[in-house]
């Protein structure tokens, strides 16, 4: 496994933008998302959430969704349907 705190990759590219480097976070309000978020925000990231009620972005909003994209550096997907539920053939195949 590649330490993360080593030289970068051969492949990755210096920032060129000022300010803080911009992550998107869906999944957030789940208990590795919450945890997610703070180390990220900790680290110097401004973070933008996805979510059912936002506060940046909601499912199914898509100019909501290409604005909250714009310009980041970092898509992290940690979003999912509730495992609080029944399995059945109808929410099997309910997007999320």
């Amino acid at each position: 496994m590649r330490d993360l705190d080593a030289t970068p990759a051969a492949h990755a590219t210096p920032r060129a933008a000022a300010g803080p480097p911009v992550a998107v976070l869906a999944g957030a309000s789940g208990f590795i998302g919450g945890w997610l978020l703070r180390e990220l925000r900790a680290d110097g990231y401004q973070v933008r959430v996805i979510g059912r009620t936002g506060p940046d972005a909601v499912w199914g909003d898509k100019s909501g969704m290409i604005r909250v994209l714009d310009g980041v550096e970092l898509l992290i997907n940690l979003a999912g349907k509730s495992v609080n539920c029944r399995y059945t053939e109808e929410n099997g195949c309910e997007p999320i």
